[in-house]
């Protein structure tokens, strides 16, 4: 869903999705996202803003912390999951990922001269 592509059990977790005795219901004081902006309504994984701070958030929770071993292996298991993330035909993922990392941090370093 959304430009960060969640599925629905994963945007549930970051945007108050809680089960109920009445099935799924939203939950204002579950809502990370909101807790984050501020916002007044329900958080949607299609809007640009929500959507990237929950990516943020799992990819924090996956164990991204700004050191490379980290930063890939939240990729991995965004990715391929917990479990898959140590199989060695993954890894190509987490590589793909480091390397635009690096870019994008090289061209950031370009136009912030």
């Amino acid at each position: 869903m959304g430009p960060s592509q969640f599925i629905p059990s994963t945007w549930a977790m970051y945007g108050g999705i809680v089960a109920s005795a009445d099935g799924f219901v939203y939950q204002k004081s579950a809502d990370a996202i909101r807790r984050i902006n501020g916002g007044s309504g329900p958080s949607s994984p299609f809007v640009n803003q929500d959507a990237f701070i929950a990516t943020a958030l799992l990819m924090r929770d996956n164990g991204a912390n700004g050191t490379y071993a980290g930063d890939r292996l939240a990729a991995l298991r965004y990715y391929s999951g917990w479990g898959g993330a140590s199989n060695p035909a993954n890894a190509f993922y987490g590589d793909q990922v480091m390397n635009r990392k690096s870019r994008l941090a090289q061209e950031i370093q370009i136009i912030s001269n």
